[in-house]
């Protein structure tokens, strides 16, 4: 999702959040970049195997993290780091890895 600059939230004035100061240019600009980077298609890919596979994921493997190149399922481990280290060790570029934790509040 994309926004414009006057659709992009500050702190102060009409701000969600009263009493927070004002987001500074640089803030400002680095979350304007933040929203304008494309998601990899790779993760992008990886997010749609997941919520497909999600509610069979929250069955089996509930409070652990998967991780996902592509369409393709990984492994599974208590902790997101190992998945991580694990696979980027094997060759998959870190930007191509989703690793999401399983858990019902996605269903």
């Amino acid at each position: 999702m994309n926004m414009t600059n006057e659709e992009l939230p500050t702190r102060g004035g009409n701000a969600a959040a009263p009493g927070v100061p004002e987001m500074t240019p640089p803030e400002r600009e680095a979350m304007e970049r933040w929203l304008n980077v494309p998601v990899n298609p790779k993760i992008a890919e990886g997010q749609r195997a997941f919520l497909r596979d999600l509610p069979e994921l929250v069955n089996s493997h509930y409070r652990q993290w998967v991780a996902y190149h592509g369409s393709r399922r990984r492994g599974f481990h208590k902790s997101k780091t190992a998945l991580y280290i694990e696979w980027v060790k094997a060759g998959i570029p870190r930007d191509e890895l989703l690793v999401t934790g399983i858990d019902r509040s996605r269903l």
